[in-house]
């Protein structure tokens, strides 16, 4: 039986010990790098955001915050299942309404009858369940209850001491592939800018790039939804996702400011711990606009809908971009070697072997000879020269070019090595597959 291939046995390996990566699914991601970035040290009347925002390591945001289809698909895949759950994490905010046509059991939702309707943001959830909804998505979106109880966050830890304070896991787990942001990664993915002071890196005190505050209207006219409503031409949570292009953060994301404020989670921590979630970012809409500057941050308990908070969702980094050319060129590369027994090669393998270039379809039995005539050439690992070997008799000789050609006429080929006295650089090449895969770690 055929041996597996080297590269395919790696390959295995790889896929049973090496680590996961998260799916894309429909968001679009932005990696933020830079580990062991420079905490802000700006103005902070409060204390919360000075000596925050540093992180060690590179993760990825998504651009936009969860649009109305991507929660609507999380809730209808709950809320049709029983009628106890027909109110399953609804939002005070979107761009859904109930499907009239669906007959139980619970409740369905659709988008509403605008263009625009599935990428509004989705305002009023309460951090348990945004805790949920990353659970799901650790769990690859399956419909069984269980999905949403872990994954990110053990919702089993979720409840109230008698002091009021909450037993809520503090940070998601350390596999998790998709999380709620912390405060360090929301801030620097919001405000720091690896370009600034020369490629220093720095802070900018608005989620515009800029240190000043990005000017609020209707999109094509103002920069954001956040600090304007003028509700007989305007409602804030009615403009879509995305609707501002050219107000972005140092590293692309939209709608930092306006849209929705956003969950973190980390805990505030002054007196009492573990009573409030911090949120960041300017909602859209008349108030709440000052959540743009660095320094102001909004906190809510775990289980409040608050009629303007949403979430943005971050996970860990994708693979190195040249991971997957590598392993094209692991398993599908040409080789560049192979083993020839003859004088008109190109190359000499570092035992004393000649190496040629010869296409495999070269590599045949020459049939002009009789069978007694056929031989098994082989190249003798560390040793100077090719050795010969024939069927008949105990024979063995070590022969040289001239001295072959005077026995048989031609050069005969030899076929490909394996094993060890394969030359090949593909299997270098997967080595660096699982370094890559590493790496993030």
């Amino acid at each position: 039986m055929r041996a597996l291939s080297p590269s395919i046995g790696f390959l295995a390996l790889l896929a049973i010990t090496g680590p996961a990566f998260a799916q894309d699914y429909d968001f679009d991601w932005v990696t933020i790098d830079r580990p062991g970035n420079a905490a802000y040290n700006g103005p902070d009347p409060n204390g919360d955001a000075r000596g925050r925002g540093r992180v060690d390591y590179t993760f990825r945001i998504s651009r936009l915050e969860v649009t109305t289809s991507q929660w609507m698909e999380f809730v209808n895949t709950f809320s049709t299942q029983a009628n106890e759950l027909k109110f399953f994490a609804m939002p005070t905010n979107w761009g859904a309404t109930p499907d009239t046509s669906y007959g139980g059991p619970g409740r369905r939702w659709k988008l509403k009858n605008a263009d625009d309707a599935g990428m509004r943001p989705v305002t009023g959830i309460t951090w348990r369940e945004a805790a949920q909804f990353c659970n799901w998505l650790n769990n690859a979106k399956p419909t069984t209850l269980t999905a949403i109880a872990n994954g990110a966050y053990d919702t089993s830890t979720f409840g109230q001491n008698d002091d009021g304070t909450y037993t809520d896991q503090s940070a998601h787990n350390p596999g998790a592939k998709f999380w709620i942001p912390t405060l360090d990664e929301w801030l620097k993915a919001a405000h720091y800018d690896p370009a600034k002071d020369n490629g220093n890196g720095g802070w900018w005190q608005y989620p515009n790039t800029s240190d000043t505050a990005p000017v609020p209207g209707i999109p094509g006219i103002g920069e954001t939804s956040a600090g304007y409503a003028d509700y007989g031409i305007f409602a804030g949570f009615d403009v879509a996702l995305g609707s501002y292009p050219n107000t972005k953060t140092p590293w692309g994301l939209l709608d930092a400011t306006g849209g929705a404020s956003e969950w973190t989670e980390s805990w505030f921590e002054r007196e009492p711990p573990h009573l409030y979630r911090y949120y960041d970012g300017a909602p859209a809409g008349a108030y709440h606009y000052t959540l743009d500057e660095m320094a102001q941050l909004g906190a809510e308990q775990p289980w409040a809908t608050t009629n303007h908070i949403g979430l943005r969702v971050v996970s860990i980094p994708s693979p190195n971009s040249s991971l997957g050319l590598l392993i094209f060129m692991a398993l599908f590369g040409r080789e560049k070697r192979y083993a020839t027994v003859g004088s008109s090669v190109r190359g000499r393998h570092r035992s004393g072997g000649h190496i040629g270039r010869r296409p495999h379809h070269h590599l045949h039995r020459d049939r002009r000879q009789p069978r007694q005539r056929r031989g098994l050439h082989r190249l003798r690992l560390g040793g100077p020269h090719v050795q010969h070997r024939r069927h008949r008799g105990d024979q063995r000789s070590v022969c040289s070019v001239p001295e072959r050609r005077r026995r048989y006429g031609h050069e005969r080929p030899v076929r490909p090595l394996y094993g060890r006295g394969r030359v090949v650089w593909r299997h270098h090449a997967l080595g660096l597959v699982w370094v890559l895969q590493l790496q993030h770690y």
